[in-house]
């Protein structure tokens, strides 16, 4: 969707945005599907989800890769540490997610969801105890 986007001249930072919003809508019917219809495994809607995703991004495409994006875009597939730009952002995703799960109130928390209180063994039930 990005790339669509920015081939119809729509600038990145509105192209990247809808395509998040996109996805966390596409996340909400995962999410309703769960909520409202009482499925017993999350992996099956979720597999269903993603296979209609890439349904229609090939409806949408055409079935033919999208090139030739702006070269602001491109700048974020250039790498500088690892061997790609896709690498460098997911290491940076890592370490800043890590810090947010280890260092915040929230992502403790987070990190805690479906940790066992009574096992000692687990951080998440340290957590959990305070």
């Amino acid at each position: 969707m990005v790339a669509m986007l920015l081939k119809a001249g729509v600038p990145p930072a509105l192209a990247v945005p809808a395509a998040l919003a996109i996805g966390g809508a596409l996340g909400s019917v995962n999410g309703l599907l769960l909520t409202k219809l009482h499925l017993p495994h999350p992996f099956i809607p979720t597999l269903g989800m993603m296979n209609v995703a890439r349904g229609l991004a090939l409806v949408i495409s055409g079935g033919f890769p999208i090139s030739e994006l702006p070269s602001s875009f491109r700048f974020w597939g250039r790498a500088r540490w690892l061997d790609s730009g896709a690498g460098d952002c997911g290491v940076v995703f890592c370490v800043v997610f890590h810090v947010f799960l280890t260092r915040t109130t929230v992502g403790r928390d987070i990190y805690a969801i479906g940790g066992n209180s009574q096992r000692r063994c687990c951080r998440a039930s340290r957590w959990m105890r305070g």
